[in-house]
This record gives C-alpha cells, sequence and structure tokens, in this order.
C-alpha cells in the first residue's frame, strides 16, 4: 500500500508541484515515444505524475518476491537537434515501497519517502509507413531515484535505483475524423526495463542487499491531445511489467 497519510500529502505536493512549474509549461516523460515531441530546434517544457499500483521485483537476499508501488514527480525539457530525434532531461521526485507477496506479518517491509529523482533520454521517430499514416518509434531513457530514508528493525535503511527503459511504438493522429481530431494522436508500444534497487544500512555503510525487476517486458497505450497553440496534455497506461498510470500535460515552443 501507499505510505499511511500519504495520499494527501501526495496530492498536495503533486497540486503544488504543477502550479510551481506551469511557469514553464508541463510534460510527461512516458514509454510513447511521440509524446510533445519538438519541432527541429524548439523545446518543450512540461510536468508529469506516475503512479506505480504495482510491480513484481525480486529481493536478492531472500529471493522472494515482493510487490512495489512507487509515485514519481518530475519536470522534463526537451530538445530537437534534428527533425526525428528529441533528447529529454528530467528532475523531479520519487518514492517506493516494498511488501512481500504473502503479505507476512513479520515483515514490514521498506516504504522509502519522496526524495530526489533525475533522468535523461533520447528518443526518435524511425519512419512513416503511409499507408497507415503510422509513425514508428523508438526511444530509451535512463533514471535514478535516491528517495528519504526508511525505518526497518529499528534500524535506518537508505536506498537507491537504477533503471534502463528501451521503447518501440506506433502512433496515429486522426484528421480525417475532423478538426479536433487532427490534434489528437494515440500509440501502442511495447518496452523493455530493467529497475535495480540497492539498500543498506547503519550504524555503518554496509551494502545488504537489493531488488529487481522480475517482468522485464511490458506493454503501454496512451493518447495525446497537442494544439497547434502549444499546449499539449496526455494520459498512458503501462501493463505486464507493472501496472502504472501516467498523467501529464506540456507546453511547445
Amino acid at each position: 500500500m501507499f505510505r499511511k497519510s500519504s495520499l494527501v500529502t501526495r496530492i498536495s505536493l503533486a497540486f503544488l508541484f504543477s502550479m510551481l512549474s506551469s511557469t514553464v509549461g508541463t510534460y510527461a516523460g512516458t514509454s510513447g515515444n511521440i509524446l510533445h515531441f519538438p519541432e527541429k530546434m524548439n523545446f518543450s517544457v512540461s510536468s508529469n505524475l506516475d503512479f506505480v499500483f504495482g510491480k513484481d521485483m525480486l529481493e536478492d537476499e531472500d529471493i522472494v518476491s515482493n510487490e512495489m508501488e512507487a509515485f514519481r514527480m518530475y519536470v522534463q525539457g526537451s530538445f530537437a537537434p534534428l527533425e526525428y530525434i528529441c533528447l529529454d532531461v528530467r528532475l523531479g521526485a520519487a518514492d517506493y515501497e516494498f511488501q512481500l507477496s504473502s503479505g507476512r506479518a513479520d515483515d514490514p517491509g521498506q516504504d522509502y519517502g519522496l526524495g530526489f529523482h533525475y533522468g535523461l533520454g533520447v528518443r526518435g521517430k524511425v519512419v512513416k509507413i503511409p499507408v497507415l499514416d503510422t509513425w514508428v518509434g523508438v526511444g530509451g531513457q535512463f533514471n535514478h531515484y535516491a528517495p528519504s530514508d526508511t525505518k526497518r528493525y529499528g534500524r535506518t535503511f537508505e536506498s537507491d535505483a537504477i533503471e534502463w527503459d528501451f521503447s518501440a511504438d506506433l502512433s496515429r493522429n486522426f484528421p480525417e475524423w475532423g478538426p479536433f481530431w487532427e490534434d489528437v494522436t494515440a500509440y501502442l508500444g511495447v518496452r523493455y526495463s530493467d529497475f535495480n534497487v540497492d539498500y543498506w544500512h547503519g550504524p555503518y555503510i554496509i551494502k545488504h542487499g537489493g531488488f529487481r525487476n522480475e517482468d522485464d517486458f511490458g506493454i503501454y497505450l496512451g493518447t495525446q491531445y497537442a494544439h497547434k497553440g502549444g499546449i499539449q496534455g496526455h494520459i498512458e497506461l503501462q501493463l505486464l511489467d507493472q501496472t502504472a498510470l501516467n498523467i501529464g500535460a506540456g507546453y511547445g515552443f
């Protein structure tokens, strides 16, 4: 479960985060490779809210299955040096929590609070399929997470995590359906992800163990509304490797 009393806190932080970032616009760093893609030599600046409701993880020490839940929020800047290439930089905050899938009462799990998050990425529109009026997109993303400490068995535990994500998708907009639909793009894709968590505890910095994702491959689908005036918004659902929802809005310059 999400942290006790954290739901209200997260909603409040998310609202504050969105208000602070709205002065420069908002964006989502998701698996969708066409989301908020700037024109050549242009930028988009944006923010994202990401809710991971369930992700199967294996703990190195016990080789047992754990369920991870996570929350992330961040601002992302994107720049397109070429017509079909986009570079991403992310800064924000994230947390995650691990509980044994068996729900053993004697295992308190590990519940880390909000901490620093940053990421880098590159995306590309590879080729357009004229018959289907569909783009093939590919991308790779790197993320680093350093949440706040947690207490377990009377000890203070620290952790950080590294995530790699590679994706490929098909995207299409629908101008033939009418004026509104020319600004709407739907997409469907597959991704490979590698998520590794290290944790340790005091009073000395002793490497204790870690978690790694149990399922490497997943699918995602979503839709984006991108007005020619620059205002954009999207929603994305991720399945199989994790159950997650990503929502965001953005502005392209």
